[in-house]
């Protein structure tokens, strides 16, 4: 069985992670309006996506480790 506590930490890690690319994203595409381009790049919308994969895998791996975690204390209790 996996500990919690590596759980909540990649988590963790994964949703710092996604935090960062999003920071970074929504800088370029400030710059990108700055200098008046319209269309988003590829490389833009599959930045998008993998994001998201980011977020989403680093939110359930919190969701998972809390669960083991909480299960893990109420069987020592």
């Amino acid at each position: 069985m996996a500990k919690p506590k590596i759980i909540l930490v990649v988590g963790g890690v994964l949703i710092i992670i996604g935090i960062g690319a999003t920071v970074y994203q929504s800088q370029t595409t400030i710059d990108n309006q700055a200098s008046k381009q319209q269309n988003q790049s590829e490389g833009m919308t599959i930045l998008d996506i993998l994001v998201s994969i980011v977020l989403v895998i680093g939110l359930g791996s919190l969701v998972v480790g809390m669960l083991y975690l909480i299960k893990s204390r109420g069987k020592t209790s």
